[in-house]
């Protein structure tokens, strides 16, 4: 019997476009979109897990590029993005029915997110803290999905065992690192019916209130 629920954040309950967002970072910045996403790439571990600062991570991007930034510069860039990230994030509009139901059945929440430092406040904005029993978010407790440790984190704070607990993302390797972490696991596709996961055992979904059922 399952008795709690750990949820994604970004394309499972929060729909937000990250490419509008580095474009229009590059732009600011004046750098190359190109060189701009290979660096978020190349440190997106780091980012996730809290290990480098936007400020860091934009001063990195000045370098690749060839160019000097002294904070005089960054800072403005730093505060364009995290008010970027406010605009572009937006609730899927089965985000909040759906913690209701989960709520007004007693089961327990918990956010679990791969994310940075601008993630917090936007979750606040959104209201979503009100709707769930804790947040693990990966640059706050230096684990990352798929790793085992950020589920066990979860599970922790809200006092459930894997087994008795579920854990919907968007992305397959997530759901796999659940799994593999004892966890039964759904993978949210809201594209085209014909897509799925790559991972054997992971039940597809199309809509949160379809995982209600």
């Amino acid at each position: 019997m399952l008795s709690a629920c750990l949820v994604d954040v970004y394309e499972t309950l929060v729909q937000c476009d990250l490419t509008s967002r580095r474009a229009r970072l590059a732009r600011l910045a004046g750098v190359d979109a190109g060189t701009l996403n290979r660096e978020f790439e190349r440190f997106q571990t780091e980012i996730d897990r809290g290990q480098i600062s936007l400020a860091g991570l934009i001063a990195g991007i000045f370098t690749s590029a060839g160019q000097d930034a002294g904070p005089e510069r960054i800072g403005p860039l730093v505060e364009a993005y995290r008010a970027s990230h406010f605009h572009d994030a937006k609730l899927f509009e089965d985000a909040l029915p759906f913690l209701a139901e989960l709520r007004s059945r007693g089961i327990p929440i918990a956010l679990v997110s791969n994310c940075g430092e601008s993630t917090r406040p936007v979750l606040e904005a959104l209201g979503l803290f009100d709707e769930v029993d804790v947040a693990v978010l990966s640059c706050e407790v230096g684990h990352a999905k798929p790793s085992a440790e950020i589920f066990h984190c979860a599970l922790t704070r809200l006092g459930v065992s894997a087994q008795d607990a579920i854990m919907i993302d968007d992305q397959a390797r997530c759901c796999a690192g659940a799994v593999a972490a004892g966890l039964t696991a759904m993978q949210i596709v809201r594209g085209e019916p014909g897509s799925g996961p790559a991972e054997p055992g992971v039940r597809v979904i199309r809509s949160l209130m379809e995982a209600l059922a």
